[in-house]
């Protein structure tokens, strides 16, 4: 993607790889919406998306069917999830979570 316009979404997490190398030309869009307009008006030629949430937008926007697709991968990332110390379920949530991952994890 170097010497590349390369639009991610404002407040997302991104590999330091992408937003630090100073041969991309990194633009920062408010919304995965507003990259893939932007992608399909040729404004940019890279968007940084999740493939889930870029393919439900892409197929939900006639606009943007035909003009827009996956090209590539660039990382897996990590999600958590947290549970609140202080309301009053978030332990007991937190355990049944815990344990509905140790069942899929034994039935593999």
């Amino acid at each position: 993607m170097e010497g590349k316009t390369v639009a991610y979404t404002v407040g997302y997490t991104y590999s330091p790889e992408i937003l630090q190398n100073k041969k991309i030309k990194a633009y920062g869009a408010m919304s995965d919406q507003h990259q893939l307009n932007m992608l399909a008006a040729g404004r940019i030629q890279y968007a940084l998306i999740n493939t889930t949430p870029g393919t439900l937008t892409i197929n939900k926007d006639p606009a943007l069917k035909g003009k827009v697709k996956i090209v590539g991968h660039l990382s897996d990332d990590a999600f958590y999830i947290a549970f609140s110390k202080k309301h009053p379920d978030g332990k007991r949530l937190m355990q049944e979570f815990e344990s509905g991952l140790e069942q899929l994890k034994a039935n593999g």
